[in-house]
């Protein structure tokens, strides 16, 4: 039975392969989730966006604070609050 997702084992392998293969060719690669800890734990630069417009640029440790307008917007939108455990290498954010 599928449900569309992968599991968290298959998440992190499928996007390691997906770096060693861009590394390998030099080149760029793109990808959507809607994960913020997976994003933050494998991506170099996030694009965030909110309500169809691009609201912030850069690394997970400068874009993931709790000052950025999209984490504000979160807060609002669903009532929750944010926290960092960690660093852009393998830190946690943990919505409450």
């Amino acid at each position: 039975m599928s449900h569309g997702s992968l599991d968290p084992h298959h998440q992190l392998t499928l996007l390691s392969a997906v770096r060693r293969l861009a590394m390998k060719k030099n080149i760029a690669a793109r990808v959507i989730l809607h994960d913020v800890n997976l994003a933050a734990g494998c991506c170099d630069r996030l694009l965030l966006i909110g309500e169809g417009r691009a609201v912030a640029f850069g690394t997970p440790s400068a874009v993931l604070t709790p000052g950025t307008c999209v984490l504000s917007m979160v807060w609002r939108r669903w009532s929750c609050r944010i926290r960092s455990t960690g660093t852009s290498a393998g830190g946690v954010f943990d919505f409450r």
